[in-house]
């Protein structure tokens, strides 16, 4: 847990330099962090409610169940959204496991095998991370590229909010799964994704609130 309490100070810089980054060889296992979240239990009940719907899915997978109208106070959630540094605060009220969470900025990302650290150690955990993703394919201003999430089609800058509740990552095989809380069917519901299109879908995002909670 070194490593864990120096990040709430240092950043993910100091993930890195404590050797806590993995690559994905390193691993083989499936791992999926149990829920009886189903049917539209999490799904977002406004357009602009994912970051109270991913919150409280993260809760509900620990046996609490906090309305998302609560959340969404408690998050100080507008029509633009949640702030991604709110999120921590609330998660550690309500949790139901024994770890902190914290805030990693998108600037402290500084590639793909982070994220894949960041979500096995969450899982491994009984927990889940919350990302501030693009979901759609999309180039940034810096020319950076994802492909986005697998339901989602188009090019737009958009900021959401999903929770990683899993993964599938051995020598030939690199994903995560996640819960999307999107009021729409087409995307609600847990999905697959490589760990690079997750990973890319974060760090595209140079703009608005970005980065990780795990």
């Amino acid at each position: 847990m070194k490593w864990r309490r120096a990040l709430t100070r240092a950043g993910a810089t100091a993930l890195i330099a404590l050797g806590a980054v993995v690559p994905a060889g390193a691993f083989a296992a499936y791992k999926m962090v149990p829920t009886t979240c189903t049917s539209s239990c999490a799904k977002q009940q406004t357009t602009y409610w994912c970051g109270p719907a991913s919150t409280h899915f993260v809760l509900h997978s620990q046996g609490r169940s906090v309305a998302q109208s609560t959340l969404a106070k408690e998050l100080g959630t507008t029509t633009g959204g949640t702030a991604i540094q709110n999120i921590p605060a609330v998660l550690n009220k309500y949790k139901r496991v024994s770890i902190t969470y914290v805030h990693v900025p998108r600037t402290y990302i500084t590639g793909i095998s982070l994220v894949r650290s960041i979500i096995t150690y969450a899982v491994d955990r009984n927990s889940c991370a919350i990302p501030c993703v693009n979901p759609y394919p999309y180039t940034n201003s810096a020319g950076y590229y994802s492909p986005g999430l697998p339901t989602y089609s188009g090019t737009k800058a958009r900021g959401h909010y999903v929770a990683i509740r899993g993964y599938d990552i051995s020598s030939t095989r690199d994903y995560v799964y996640y819960f999307d809380p999107h009021y729409d069917s087409s995307h609600y519901g847990t999905r697959r994704a490589t760990v690079s299109a997750m990973a890319r879908s974060i760090l595209v995002k140079n703009y608005g609130s970005q980065g990780i909670v795990y």
